[in-house]
């Protein structure tokens, strides 16, 4: 809503993702500290899941590496 009162015209789904699509392109491609993921990072697969199935995977992932520090 905010593109289009700024002038931006009408905003769809397509023109947002193909956005995303060319920053993260642009991204992790430029010659001076390009985006990487980092060593350890973790990806949660959260296609199909709502936002309380998605807390609770980082939770039992929080608890899951955290137990062996104790």
């Amino acid at each position: 809503m905010e593109l289009q009162q700024q002038g931006h015209g009408p905003i769809t789904l397509e023109s947002i993702e193909r956005e995303i699509t060319l920053r993260d392109q642009k991204d992790t491609t430029r010659a001076f500290a390009p985006l990487r993921k980092a060593a350890d990072a973790v990806e949660i697969q959260t296609d199909g899941l709502d936002i309380d199935q998605v807390t609770q995977q980082i939770i039992q992932l929080y608890r899951e590496r955290n137990l062996d520090k104790k």
